[in-house]
C-alpha cells in the first residue's frame, strides 16, 4: 500500500520538474524537439482523416459496384443485347454506364471517377464493373500526398445467361444418418424435435436442430418429428442419394405426425431459384396420373377428392399436401407459425410460396424468388394434410442463386406424354336406343348419365377413376341420333346426339347443353368431335361449310334470320332460322363457371353450383354463355370451336386445341345455344381429348385456344415483405426478374 502511495507522490513531481526546466531554458533544443514532434502529431492525426475518408469513399464505391451488376443482370436490361460488338451491345454499355454516373451523383461523393473502363462487357462473356477515384488529402499534403487513390470491383456473371457463380445457398438430399436425436426403426428413421417426446406435437422448435444434413443446412422442428425413409420402404426410387424425407412422420400411434422444418437462410438481393422433389405416399384414384401443385392455397383449393388408398384412415382429405413457406427472420426469433388446414396444430411457415396435393411419381417443382431486401429468411417445409402418419415425400431440396444449375425435370404425367395419347372417347353407342319419333331416326329418352365413354367405364387417361357420365341442361334428357329403316346415320357405329330436340313429353323447345369434366394439367391437348346439320337448307339456297376453329371476338354468325325453309332429315319441310343447326364448343376451369348438378330423375332439371358456392336453378356464370354478334374472346368460358352449318347432311369432322396453364378441373361443354329453339338442330359424334405434350412441347399447335384460370395468373408476381415470387409459370423456370 506504501509503494502506491509512493508512485504516486513521485511521478507528479517528476513531470513538474520537467515543466520547469522546459519553461525557463533559452537555449532553443527543446522548442526545436517539440516542433518536430509536433508535425509528426500533426500528420499523424491528419493522416488518420484521410484514410477514413478514403475508406468512406471505398464503401459507397463498392454498394455502386454492386447495385450496378444488378441492373446490368436484369432480364429488362440484358434484353438489349443481340450479339457482340453490335448496336445491342453498344446500347446495352451506355445504359449500364448511365446507370453508374447516375449512381455516383444520387450517392453525393463529391469526387469524379478516375476510369473509363468502368463496365467491362463482350456482350456474350462475362461482364465486371471497376470504379476508381482520387480522394483528395487534407492533412498528407504536408508530406507531399495529395491524392489516394480508391478503387473497387465486382463482378456480374460469368455470361448473360449463365448462374450465378456462387452457387447453391441450401442443397439438402436428406443423406445424413444417425445423431443424439435419430431413432432408427430399420428402412427408416424419425429424429425427435429438441428432444421431446414425438407423442404430442410443439409449435416450438427449441435450440437443438432437429436434423442436420450433409451440406451446411441446419433443420429446425416443429410439429412431431422428421421421418427419414430409404429406398424401397417408400418409394422404389430417389431423385437424390438413397433417402428422401416425410413430414407427415410416424408419431408411435400410426395416427399423426405432421410437422414441419425450417432452416435459416442468408439471400442476397437479386433472383433466387427453390427446387425441389416432391411425391404423394398415399393413392387418389380419382387422380391418376396427374399431379396437383401450384403457387397459392387457391390454386388448388378445388382438390378435395377423399377417394384415397394406401394410408391407415380410408377417405382422408389432402393427406400428401406439402406446403413451402419463406419468411423474413427477427433476429433472436423462430420462424412464424401458420395454422395447419385441420385447425389442431401450428407449425413453422407464413408466407406460402407454394403447395403440392397429389404427385404419383416424382416432380419437380421451382420457384423463382426476387429478394429485394437482402438479409435472414426461414425456409420452410410442412405436411398440411390430414394428419394420419401417410404423407408427401421430399427430396433434393436446392436453393441457388440465380439459376439452378441442370435441365428442369418435364413433369408432364408419363401415361400421356409422346403426342397423340387419347385421354378420352366416347361414340354415344352405350346404352342403345330405339327410334321413338316415326320416320325421324330420333330416339328421345336419352340419358347421356349413362354414356361413359367408348371403353364403358374409367376413361383411358384416367384408368382408375370413378366411372361418371355426362351432365345435360337444362334437363336430364337429351335425343338421340339412332338406326332410321335399318340404316346408321351415324359418323361411325349406329348413334349420336342431337343437341336440340324434343322433352321426353314430345315437345320440342329445348335447346340442351352438355357437359363432362376433365382433369388436366399443364399441357397441350386437342378436342375432336364430328358435326352434322340435322336441317338442311340447300333449297334456301344456303350451301357450304360454317365452321369456326377458336373465333375472334366480334360477330361469329351474323343474327339468325327467320323465314327460312329446310328439309329435316328422314322426315318434312321445317320453317326455321338460318342458324338452326349451331353448336358451340367450350372449355372452362371449374372454379370461374357455374357447374352442373343433374336431376335426380331422367327428365328432371338440372341446378347450378355457382362460382360463389351458392346453387341455383339457372346459372350465375353459364359454361356456354356466348352473343354470336358480339363475342368476346376473352370471357372465361372461351369457345374453341363452333359450326353453325354444313349442307347435304354431311359429317364434318373438326378439331380444337387448348392449351391449359393450371392444373384443374376443365368442363368441355358442347351447347346449341343461339340457334332456333325449334326441335331440330346440329348434331355431334365421335368425340374425343387427346393430350398432344406438356409445357416443353417441341412443336406446339397452332391456333390454340388459352383456357383462362383464376388468380394469380401465370407468370404475374405474388409480392410478400422483402420479397416477391413468379406465380404457376407454364414452363418453369421462370424467367429472371
Amino acid at each position: 500500500m506504501s509503494g502506491a502511495t509512493t508512485v504516486m507522490t513521485i511521478v507528479p513531481a517528476r513531470v513538474l520538474g520537467f515543466a520547469r526546466r522546459f519553461g525557463s531554458d533559452t537555449g532553443g533544443g527543446i522548442a526545436i524537439i517539440f516542433a518536430l514532434g509536433a508535425v509528426v502529431l500533426i500528420v499523424a492525426s491528419g493522416g488518420g482523416i484521410d484514410l477514413m475518408r478514403s475508406y468512406q469513399a471505398k464503401q459507397k464505391l463498392s454498394e455502386i459496384a454492386t447495385l450496378t451488376c444488378q441492373y446490368a443482370s436484369r432480364p429488362s436490361v440484358l434484353q438489349l443485347l443481340n450479339g457482340t460488338g453490335g448496336p445491342g451491345a453498344t446500347s446495352y454499355q451506355a445504359t449500364v454506364d448511365g446507370y453508374i454516373d447516375r449512381a455516383v451523383t444520387t450517392q453525393k461523393m463529391g469526387w469524379t471517377l478516375t476510369n473509363t473502363d468502368r463496365f467491362v462487357q463482350s456482350g456474350t462473356g462475362p461482364a465486371d464493373v471497376k470504379l476508381a477515384v482520387a480522394v483528395p488529402t487534407a492533412f498528407a499534403r504536408i508530406i507531399g500526398i495529395t491524392q489516394l487513390p480508391v478503387t473497387a470491383a465486382a463482378h456480374c456473371y460469368d455470361g448473360p445467361n449463365a448462374p450465378d457463380p456462387s452457387g447453391f445457398v441450401v442443397k439438402e438430399g436428406f443423406e445424413a444418418t444417425g445423431g443424439a436425436n435419430a431413432v432408427q426403426k430399420g428402412g427408416w428413421a424419425y429424429y425427435t424435435i429438441d428432444g421431446r417426446s414425438i407423442a404430442r406435437p410443439s409449435a416450438n422448435p427449441g435450440s437443438t436442430p432437429v436434423y442436420t444434413g450433409t451440406g451446411s443446412a441446419v433443420w429446425y422442428g416443429t410439429g412431431y418429428c422428421l421421418e427419414t425413409d430409404e429406398v424401397g420402404t417408400i418409394s422404389s426410387t430417389v431423385p437424390e442419394g438413397r433417402q428422401s424425407a416425410e413430414l407427415d412422420c410416424e408419431n408411435g400411434s400410426g395416427r399423426a405426425g405432421n410437422s414441419a422444418i425450417s432452416t435459416k437462410v442468408d439471400l442476397r438481393a437479386g433472383n433466387q431459384e427453390l427446387r425441389y422433389f416432391y411425391r404423394s405416399r398415399v393413392t387418389y384414384r380419382n387422380y391418376d396420373p396427374a399431379y396437383l401443385c401450384g403457387s397459392t392455397a387457391g390454386d388448388l383449393s378445388w382438390a378435395n377428392d377423399t377417394a384415397s388408398s394406401g394410408g391407415p384412415v380410408p377417405n382422408a382429405s389432402r393427406t400428401n399436401q406439402i406446403n413451402v413457406y419463406l419468411d423474413a427472420a427477427t433476429a433472436g426469433a423462430n420462424a412464424p407459425l401458420h395454422r395447419t388446414l385441420d385447425g389442431r396444430q401450428e407449425l413453422a411457415g407464413a408466407n406460402l410460396i407454394d403447395s403440392c396435393v397429389y404427385a404419383p411419381a416424382w416432380i419437380e417443382r421451382s420457384v423463382r424468388i426476387f429478394v429485394s431486401t437482402p438479409g435472414s429468411y426461414w425456409l420452410t417445409f410442412a405436411a398440411d394434410g390430414q394428419d394420419d402418419s401417410y404423407g408427401g415425400q421430399i427430396d433434393s431440396i436446392r436453393l441457388c442463386n440465380g439459376t439452378c444449375p441442370d435441365a428442369l425435370q418435364d413433369n408432364f404425367p408419363a401415361a400421356w406424354a409422346g403426342g397423340g395419347k387419347v385421354l378420352f372417347a366416347d361414340s354415344f353407342e352405350s346404352p342403345t336406343y330405339a327410334e321413338d319419333v316415326p320416320r325421324h331416326g330420333i330416339a328421345k329418352g336419352g340419358n347421356l348419365a349413362l354414356s361413359r365413354g367408348s371403353t364403358g367405364g374409367s376413361p383411358l387417361g384416367w384408368p382408375a377413376q370413378d366411372p361418371s357420365g355426362w351432365t345435360t341442361a337444362p334437363v336430364n334428357q337429351v335425343n338421340y341420333g339412332t338406326l332410321h329403316n335399318g340404316q346408321s346415320g351415324a359418323s361411325q357405329g349406329s348413334q349420336y346426339v342431337l343437341l336440340d330436340g324434343w322433352s321426353a313429353s314430345g315437345s320440342a323447345d329445348k335447346n340442351r347443353k352438355v357437359m363432362r369434366p376433365f382433369l388436366l394439367d399443364p399441357g397441350y391437348y386437342r378436342v375432336s368431335y364430328g358435326y352434322i346439320s340435322i336441317v338442311d337448307l340447300s333449297g334456301a339456297g344456303v350451301t357450304g361449310t360454317s365452321c369456326q376453329a377458336n373465333p375472334a371476338s366480334g360477330a361469329v354468325y351474323p343474327a339468325d334470320g327467320a323465314g327460312l325453309t329446310g328439309t329435316i332429315r328422314h322426315h318434312t319441310t321445317l320453317a326455321t332460322g338460318r342458324w338452326t343447326n349451331l353448336v358451340g364448343v367450350f372449355m372452362s376451369n371449374g372454379q370461374l363457371i357455374s357447374t352442373p348438378v343433374p336431376g335426380a330423375s331422367q327428365g328432371a332439371a338440372t341446378s347450378f353450383r355457382n362460382p360463389d358456392g351458392s346453387l341455383s336453378a339457372t346459372p350465375a356464370v353459364p359454361p356456354d354463355r356466348v352473343d354470336w354478334q358480339r363475342y368476346d374472346a376473352g370471357a372465361v368460358n372461351p369457345v374453341i370451336d363452333t359450326c353453325g352449318y354444313a349442307d347435304s347432311f354431311r359429317w364434318v369432322p373438326r378439331t380444337a386445341s387448348v392449351k391449359i396453364t393450371k392444373p384443374g378441373i376443365y368442363w368441355l361443354t358442347f351447347s346449341a345455344n343461339g340457334g332456333t329453339a325449334d326441335g331440330n338442330g346440329g348434331g355431334i359424334d365421335d368425340v374425343k381429348v387427346t393430350a398432344l405434350g406438356g409445357p416443353y412441347l417441341a412443336n406446339p399447335p397452332g391456333n390454340t385456344t388459352t383456357i383462362p384460370v383464376p388468380d394469380p395468373q401465370p407468370g404475374t408476381r405474388i409480392y410478400f415483405t422483402g420479397f416477391s415470387i413468379v406465380a404457376d409459370p407454364f414452363a418453369p423456370t421462370a424467367p429472371l426478374q
